[in-house]
């Protein structure tokens, strides 16, 4: 896990930044698919859907 997803995980745990926001960060490159699954504990394509 990449240091940015590690913080956005941290940010996530507290509430900070919901899966809305982590899907964002998908979008904009920051994190992969399977680094907001690990964060979140669902799949990106299950979130979307």
């Amino acid at each position: 896990m990449t240091t940015k997803a590690k913080a956005l995980q941290t940010l996530y745990k507290r509430g900070k930044v919901a899966a809305s926001g982590l899907q964002q960060a998908v979008s904009d490159g920051m994190i992969t698919a399977d680094e907001y699954a690990e964060i979140t504990g669902t799949a990106l394509e299950e979130a979307t859907a």
